[in-house]
């Protein structure tokens, strides 16, 4: 055990409570992922795992979903009501504030679109936020029946080539 201190965690309390949120069937992802973060910090990677095989009925996989919202969200998460699923896709935007600011700019559509829809439209913000493209990231849209999509932006004066002030037709 990395440093174990029985004062800084409880594993049987810890396990207790997992378990009881785990016979109540009210899987609470958040106060799961809360204890096993906990758990995983303090413990090596190997034991870990076999803490967690020995313990419960959920995946490896669904107990760092768990992690994950909790570690992206913390436990007053404002946004739970778009479930946990959706915000495990969103979570790939990675830094919080920019997680607010895509779940701020697309809050009326997030609730209505597909998983198919979401997932290429928080690839559309990560692609144009990562270029530092922040008119991009603001205009992005949703079609009705389609993909994301980007809107292009108008071109302005600072962006016409000097050819093209000089009245040569690059077409």
């Amino acid at each position: 055990m990395k440093g174990f201190d029985k004062q800084m965690m409880d594993l049987e309390g810890l396990t207790k409570e997992i378990k009881g949120y785990e016979s109540k069937g009210c899987l609470d992802k958040f106060n799961l992922g809360r204890c096993l973060a906990e758990v995983k910090g303090a413990l090596e990677e190997r034991e870990y795992k076999e803490w967690l095989r020995e313990n419960f009925n959920f995946s490896s996989k669904s107990a760092e979903e768990c992690i994950l919202l909790y570690t992206t969200y913390g436990m007053d998460c404002k946004w739970k009501s778009l479930g946990t699923g959706r915000l495990l896709k969103i979570a790939k935007i990675g830094d919080i504030t920019r997680i607010e600011k895509f779940i701020k700019k697309y809050s009326s559509e997030l609730t209505s679109i597909r998983n198919k829809e979401l997932v290429a439209l928080i690839d559309e913000f990560i692609s144009a936020d990562e270029e530092g493209d922040d008119k991009l990231v603001d205009e992005v849209v949703i079609e009705d029946y389609g993909q994301a999509e980007i809107v292009p932006e108008p071109i302005v004066e600072s962006q016409v080539s000097d050819s093209e002030k000089d009245g040569v037709d690059m077409y």
